[in-house]
């Protein structure tokens, strides 16, 4: 039984070009992808940097509370302390 007469090596060829768009490809927008940051967005995006330019150890204040600590002169006052525990629990 003959099916078509195109011959076999037409029919794979064919077959090969379907999934294949051979036109000329399409001229797309020549604008470039933008971004605008709005007025408010603006300052935290400089917090942002200044926050991460900041080292994350003081090394001043660890030097000198490490020097007290050693001399035996660091005290903590328990007051300042359960204040400050207060104001954070309050917050949560």
């Amino acid at each position: 039984m003959k099916i078509a007469s195109v011959p076999l090596s037409a029919q794979v060829n064919a077959y090969g070009k379907a999934g294949r768009d051979v036109s000329a490809p399409r001229a797309r927008s020549q604008a470039p992808d933008m971004v605008e940051i709005s007025r408010n967005a603006r300052p935290l995006g400089e917090f942002l940097r200044a926050a991460q330019s900041a080292p994350d150890v003081r090394m001043e204040k660890v030097t000198v509370l490490r020097q007290q600590i050693e001399a035996g002169t660091y005290r903590v006052e328990g007051r300042a302390v359960a204040e400050k525990l207060l104001v954070h629990t309050a917050s949560l």
